[in-house]
């Protein structure tokens, strides 16, 4: 036999077998690949999550010590609201002219001087107040104590106030101490604008009452 029966062929090298073989192992591949990338992805996933997780609470502790710092003083201030009370009352019992009397008028001054300061060292740490008398009653920052029937007023209007509310930047310190009305109208939104044609009639007939009344004054004087 020749040397050259005895070289392999291009047939030899690349077997059907072979091929098959190559394929099984590419296909392999590409499920080990798939697998990796889901478990990288879920991963990533995994992640992600952690790094939400840690800045919200981050978020919380720093919002938790913003609010230990706005509101380390809620307790001296509650103490310090009685006072308030106290220098409002007093002010409001202080005579509105003055007297003459050179010491009670400086310690009238000195009265309405101290309560000013008060009022205004107290809004500067964030104390803020005001009258609930004539607002409708606020479960969240009234206290009822009484109710007495007034039908000039909405029904649940604040008609007297014997303890204002406190708040304490957005935390309410106090609830108002209030006596609401009962017996009134339904509190209603206002009522629509009237036609023009309507509030012509109103301007003219309040025209005629006032010449009315001029002509009257006029007759009384001659």
């Amino acid at each position: 036999m020749s040397q050259e029966t005895d070289k392999p062929t291009d047939d030899d090298i690349f077997l059907p077998a072979d091929e098959e073989e190559s394929s099984d192992a590419v296909a392999a591949l590409e499920v080990e690949l798939s697998v990796a990338r889901q478990e990288a992805e879920q991963f990533k996933l995994l992640a992600q999550r952690k790094a939400a997780d840690l800045e919200n609470q981050r978020k919380r502790h720093l919002k938790e010590r913003a609010d230990d710092q706005q509101y380390a003083t809620e307790g001296v201030i509650k103490d310090m609201v009685g006072v308030l009370d106290d220098l409002h009352r007093a002010v409001e019992h202080l005579p509105a002219d003055a007297t003459g009397i050179a010491e009670v008028d400086n310690m009238v001054q000195g009265v309405r001087l101290v309560h000013r300061k008060f009022v205004t060292t107290m809004e500067r740490r964030g104390v803020t107040s005001e009258s609930a008398v004539g607002t409708l009653f606020d479960p969240q920052m009234h206290e009822a104590l009484q109710q007495l029937a007034d039908d000039s007023v909405p029904e649940g209007t604040v008609i007297r106030e014997f303890q204002r509310a406190y708040k304490l930047h957005d935390r309410l310190l106090r609830p108002a101490m209030v006596v609401v009305a009962t017996g009134g109208p339904s509190p209603i939104a206002a009522p629509a604008a009237a036609p023009a044609f309507e509030v012509a009639e109103a301007q003219a007939a309040q025209g005629e009452v006032i010449e009315v009344a001029d002509e009257r004054s006029d007759e009384a004087e001659g």
